[in-house]
């Protein structure tokens, strides 16, 4: 299909759209919290994907929506784990790279959320993300899960999470990673081994 883009301002219009888009995913990307309610106790499946594999939880989780992210893992049936196609990220990704710590206590609070799962396009895990931002609370609330490997290096340059918070000079950082027993200080990345 032919795509038509038209650039004026900063923005860009384009004719293709994702597909499945249901008024549930709407609601969750506007942040319409009643009628994300509304739409859930009708019926509407909380875990439906459009065609970049995206669900409503992925939409709130990454534009801030608290309210409509915790009537979505209250309604059940959501796969927190899910990776959309584009790249790869999970809810708890999303929430990272905004910022949204109310968000990212919520999906943590869920046993089954994988806080070490990388994202397809950089490689990069919520715990890389938060350091590499300077996102010290965050840090915090992942490495408190005691589920997070801090250890684990991003494949580009094979940084861990310590050698990030020390090249981008993020002091308290730093002393959070160091405080974990589990940190391995020896790690060295491939770029300077």
């Amino acid at each position: 299909m032919a795509v038509k883009r038209w650039y004026s301002a900063g923005l860009c219009y384009s004719q293709q759209v994702l597909r499945y888009m249901t008024g549930l995913r709407l609601g969750a990307y506007f942040g319409l919290e009643e009628v994300a309610e509304v739409l859930l106790k009708r019926g509407h499946f909380p875990d439906l994907k459009d065609t970049g594999d995206r669900t409503p939880l992925s939409y709130a989780a990454e534009k801030g929506y608290k309210a409509i992210v915790k009537l979505l893992l209250n309604a059940g049936r959501v796969d927190i784990n899910l990776r959309d196609i584009e790249r790869g990220q999970t809810p708890l990704l999303y929430a990272v790279k905004g910022g949204y710590e109310a968000i990212i206590k919520l999906l943590l609070s869920i046993g089954e959320v994988d806080a070490n799962l990388r994202d397809t396009e950089r490689d990069q895990t919520p715990l890389l993300y938060a350091v590499k931002r300077g996102y010290e609370t965050i840090v915090k609330l992942l490495l408190d899960t005691r589920r997070v490997n801090a250890n684990l290096r991003d494949t580009k340059r094979g940084q861990t999470p310590l050698l990030y918070a020390v090249e981008r000079r993020h002091k308290a950082i730093v002393k959070l990673l160091l405080n974990i027993s589990a940190v391995d200080v020896n790690l060295t990345d491939r770029e300077y081994n």
